[in-house]
């Protein structure tokens, strides 16, 4: 990933784990125009996945926010 070249290895360690999640998960299947989701909603299940990460992890880590710097911007 661009994110990793770039040193932001543990932003794009988030990514990169969510899409595998939401693949898993939400996409019945990976062959074109079986998935059941247009380009846009699965890139907005990935959104939705990683502020379910960073919310997760601000409940867990005694309210501290813990974002990488790339998600700041």
């Amino acid at each position: 990933m661009m994110l990793d070249s770039l040193g932001e290895t543990e932003a794009a360690k988030c990514i990169e784990d969510t899409v595998i999640r939401v693949t898993r998960e939400n996409i019945k299947d990976l062959g074109a125009g079986r998935m059941g989701y247009s380009t846009t909603e699965v890139g907005d299940l990935v959104a939705a996945g990683l502020w379910a990460y960073q919310i997760f992890l601000m409940t867990h880590l005694n309210g501290r926010l813990h974002t990488p710097s790339v998600f700041l911007y």
